[in-house]
C-alpha cells in the first residue's frame, strides 16, 4: 500500500512527526500483526493494528537476573522534554536505587554538567527543543 512506503507524506519538506508508517508497519509485522487501514472521502483514516493473542504462561524471573543495582551506577541525568517519559523513566529508575536529576533539553543538561560532572550515566531524548541529544553528546565529550 501506497500510505506504508517510506518516502509517502502529506507533510511539508522538512517537517517530521512520529514513528512513520513505513516504521509502524515493520514493527507490526515483525511481530506477526496486521495494520488494517479503512479510509473514505473527507473521513480521514483509522488504523487498526491487531497483534495475535499471546498464549504462552510468563516465564518466572531467574534468580540470576542481572537488575541495574548490579551495576555500578548511583547516580543518573535524564534529559528529556516530555513530562510523562520523564516521570516513567524517574519512577522506574529510582525503584533500582538511583538518585536522578532531570532537565529538559540539552541546554540545561550542560549547565548542570558544567556545575556536577558526577553522573554514572546520562539517558538522553534525541529529538529535544533548543539541543538535539546528539549536540549535547558532542558538547560534553571530552
Amino acid at each position: 500500500m501506497t500510505v506504508f512506503h517510506p518516502e509517502f507524506t502529506h507533510r511539508y519538506a522538512g517537517v517530521s512527526a512520529g514513528l512513520g508508517l513505513s516504521t509502524v508497519y515493520g514493527i507490526v509485522q515483525k511481530h506477526k500483526g496486521e495494520v488494517e487501514v479503512k479510509s473514505g472521502k473527507e473521513e480521514g483514516c483509522e488504523f487498526l493494528i491487531k497483534f495475535p493473542a499471546c498464549t504462552d504462561e510468563p516465564e518466572e524471573k531467574k534468580k540470576d537476573h542481572k537488575s541495574i543495582n548490579n551495576l555500578s551506577l548511583k547516580k543518573v541525568l535524564l534529559v528529556e522534554e516530555d513530562d510523562e517519559i520523564l516521570d516513567l523513566l524517574e519512577n522506574l529508575l529510582t525503584e533500582q536505587g538511583l538518585l536522578i536529576e532531570k532537565v529538559r533539553n540539552g541546554k540545561e543538561a550542560v549547565k548542570l554538567l558544567e556545575k556536577d560532572s558526577g553522573f554514572d550515566l546520562i539517558i538522553s531524548d534525541v529529538i529535544m527543543p533548543e539541543m538535539t541529544g546528539l549536540d549535547l553528546l558532542k558538547d560534553i565529550r571530552i
